[in-house]
């Protein structure tokens, strides 16, 4: 590094595991690399509680103009102004405020992604409408007691099911939303009753609930009987939506009810996809097929019993329900990794 000039950088990547050398090395590394024409810059810090504030100088002082993607994971960020090329700001367990993150946002007006977790300082986001750009907007386990948008053309949303029930502003163009639920109660029925009405052109929805499944946390009306006993809802018609995903679909009697609507009001649907595992592995239906036996991710037995319980929850009251226009996809759990001794 201290024979490399910096001169003809575009992508400068740090990613540091141990927490045993001197901050100071970063800010001699950083130095010789944010030079006029960087693009792209990440620097992940280690798990181990080292504290290092990012020096914004190097980016504010006019080295750091062309930057357009930058990643700050497990370090203090204290921007006062903007970055007028940034297109994308990952920000991952970073000490920042909600007045500096304004600061940042209000001055960077090409922004078009943006990524916010794990940063506790943020309480209240407000993403102004001078953002034309910002199409793509992650925001998961953050202390917000407030967030509001006012970006005009805002496509996809990612948030944690707590942020969900804030007044977010304008919904209006989202098409493509994703709701992460773990530490909601009854949160599937509340996307079932108020989601429709919070993002009315939505096309493409993923809920995740994993509180849904745990009966040990949350206690459930359990899916039994004839299907008639199902309630209903006012009848809506959702001409927007084309594909749903489920994760951790399971036997409870609001979980069924929420794909049965869907089913029957969502009248552009084309795929609705049911997991019954919460874990991460991605559009792998078959689990067995991509990995050697015992290479699943680890998901308790209570887990496991749920999922085989929504396997026949979905054979008895969903498969008889889809249109032959759907395409419906059921995730089973792995034969060999997911099973109940």
């Amino acid at each position: 590094m201290r024979r490399h000039s910096g001169i003809g950088v575009k992508t400068f990547q740090l990613r540091c595991f141990c927490s045993d050398f001197n901050p100071s090395y970063l800010n001699r590394w950083l130095q010789i690399a944010i030079t006029p024409g960087i693009e792209k810059l990440e620097l992940r810090l280690p798990a181990s509680g080292m504290k290092y504030n990012f020096p914004c100088s190097l980016l504010f002082s006019g080295n750091g103009n062309s930057i357009r993607h930058l990643k700050l994971v497990r370090c203090g960020f204290h921007p006062t102004t903007g970055l007028g090329c940034l297109r994308t700001l990952f920000l991952s367990q970073v000490n920042i405020s909600g007045d500096q993150l304004g600061y940042l946002l209000s001055n960077s007006l090409a922004l078009e992604k943006l990524y916010l977790s794990h940063c506790k300082k943020i309480i209240c986001l407000k993403i102004p409408w001078l953002l034309h750009r910002l199409s793509s907007l992650t925001v998961l386990d953050c202390a917000l007691e407030v967030l509001e948008n006012k970006a005009p053309n805002l496509r996809k949303v990612c948030v944690d099911g707590a942020l969900i029930k804030l007044p977010l502003g304008d919904l209006l163009q989202v098409r493509d939303l994703t709701v992460f639920g773990e530490r909601e109660c009854n949160f599937v029925h509340y996307a079932r009753a108020k989601l429709p009405s919070i993002v009315p052109n939505l096309e493409t929805l993923s809920i995740s609930s994993a509180s849904e499944v745990s009966q040990t946390r949350v206690k459930h009306d359990l899916i039994s009987g004839d299907s008639l006993h199902l309630r209903q809802m006012p009848e809506q018609c959702y001409g927007n939506i084309k594909n749903v995903k489920i994760i951790g679909f399971c036997s409870a009697k609001s979980m069924v009810e929420l794909t049965c609507h869907i089913l029957e009001n969502a009248t552009s649907l084309e795929c609705l996809t049911l997991d019954t595992i919460c874990d991460n592995w991605g559009e792998h239906a078959d689990r067995t097929r991509v990995h050697k036996i015992g290479e699943c991710f680890r998901v308790d037995k209570q887990m496991i019993r749920e999922a085989l319980k929504g396997l026949v929850a979905i054979e008895r009251y969903v498969v008889g329900k889809v249109p032959p226009t759907v395409k419906l996809n059921v995730k089973k759990p792995c034969n060999l990794c997911h099973v109940v001794k």
